[in-house]
């Protein structure tokens, strides 16, 4: 069965390769944690808490790509941006 890597996953193991190292590391031997799962604890989870709050022109991006029927608010668009990123640090 294939696997579904999360955002989290996803972007910690880009962070390994720009590192240049091997995602599937094991720190500490058997049983520990993988490389990514220390980048993902870390770096990732800081960026994403850092962005967690879109800046105005994210939001009215976010707001342009809505459809026009729903008449929808920046603070709406802010609000979506916001729930996916606290659901990618759920994950």
């Amino acid at each position: 069965m294939l696997r579904t890597m999360t955002p989290i996953e996803k972007a910690a193991r880009a962070l390994c390769a720009i590192d240049g190292v091997d995602p599937d590391s094991s720190l500490g031997g058997a049983g520990r944690n993988f490389l990514w799962q220390e980048y993902a604890a870390v770096n990732v989870r800081a960026v994403l808490e850092a962005i967690r709050e879109p800046s105005v022109a994210m939001a009215k991006a976010g707001t342009d790509a809505m459809p026009a029927f729903e008449a929808p608010l920046q603070a709406d668009a802010s609000d979506c941006w916001q729930a996916m990123i606290n659901a990618a640090l759920s994950e």
